[in-house]
């Protein structure tokens, strides 16, 4: 996990690009009302998840689960 200055959408664009080039797919995402998103990638019926969690002062904490 980590805390960046980012948008969500940016956060989601670049998992978006990079999963695909080690073999992962989009396999569902959603968004609640408070602004956090979780993204699934599948490759191999292994999953991997990237919750964005809006943070104070536009910092994201983003926590990956392999």
């Amino acid at each position: 996990s980590f805390t960046v200055m980012a948008t969500v959408e940016e956060v989601q664009a670049f998992y978006d690009q990079e999963l695909p080039k080690l073999g992962y797919e989009p396999f569902a995402s959603g968004q609640n009302d408070s602004g956090t998103m979780m993204l699934m990638y599948i490759k191999d019926m292994k999953i991997v998840t990237v919750s964005i969690i809006p943070q104070a002062d536009g910092i994201l904490y983003v926590m990956l689960v392999n």
